[in-house]
């Protein structure tokens, strides 16, 4: 039992001066955002969802920037047809007076009946003099 005690004093003696590890964004609030991926980037993308109850859901995504653009698809499981589109464009850069705003959409699926949910958005975001 000493031995034990030890072990864990041990343990989190290592580990108290460790700071703490966090999600991304994305996979703490599930919205769009003005950011796009650089022309030329591959993004690819992993989300783990664990619901109380029920089948755990697996998000594979993959995204490519383009000039002003960029464009993607997701592959989500379980499901019959697990195919998602999504495209976002930038409309308007930041400038000292007027806010970025891009148009996208998501949830483009290729069964109509289940996956085709056809979600487009226009958003508008603007740096704060501070820098926040």
């Amino acid at each position: 039992m000493k031995s034990r005690i030890a072990y864990l004093a041990a343990v989190a003696a290592a580990f108290a001066g460790v700071r703490p590890s966090g999600a991304t964004p994305s996979t703490l609030v599930w919205i769009p955002s003005t950011d796009l991926q650089a022309a030329g980037a591959l993004h690819f993308g992993q989300d783990n969802y664990f619901p109380h109850e029920g089948n755990s859901v697996l998000d594979l995504g993959l995204t490519y920037g383009l000039p002003k653009a960029e464009i993607g698809f997701d592959y989500i499981t379980p499901g019959n047809d697990p195919w998602s589109l999504n495209a976002k464009v930038l409309l308007a850069e930041e400038s000292s007076v007027k806010p970025r705003v891009v148009l996208g959409g998501y949830g483009f699926g290729t069964d109509s009946n289940t996956t085709a949910f056809n979600i487009v958005y226009a958003l508008a975001s603007k740096t704060l003099a501070d820098g926040s």
